[in-house]
């Protein structure tokens, strides 16, 4: 290969201009991956694009600025009644511990009443069962 190849690329011979193609092939494929890369991602920005702009009457932004509105008004109405639950449970613990309170004065009550109604049949019935 002799001519303008050869002028340019100073090649003495075929294992040079070997080596030259060698040398620039890695950046050749660099190139042509780029350009492969960004053709496909055109592609996908289109279908990106015909995903978000529709024939909607409304904005995306608009509809998800009701849809988050819709979630907090949610949020919030958990919230209140997670709140609420957690004020039936302490009232209800609370009247719990009121009413076993209460059972227990009146448990020893009784055996206290059992006790003396004990020691006076003891005192006035002596040997009896």
């Amino acid at each position: 290969m002799s001519g303008v190849a050869e002028q340019m690329i100073h090649a003495d011979s075929a294992m040079d201009l070997w080596a030259y193609f060698l040398a620039g092939l890695p950046a050749t494929i660099a190139a042509i991956t780029a350009a492969v890369v960004a053709v496909r991602s055109r592609s996908h920005n289109r279908a990106i694009r015909s995903q978000v702009e529709n024939d909607h009457e409304t904005n995306l932004r608009d509809d998800l600025d009701k849809v988050t509105a819709i979630v907090q008004t949610v949020d919030e109405r958990t919230r209140r009644i997670g709140d609420e639950q957690i004020r039936e449970q302490k009232a209800r613990r609370e009247a719990d511990k009121r009413t076993n309170d209460q059972i227990s004065e009146l448990v020893e009550d009784v055996l206290t009443r059992l006790d003396r109604q004990d020691r006076i049949a003891d005192k006035y019935h002596p040997g009896e069962p």
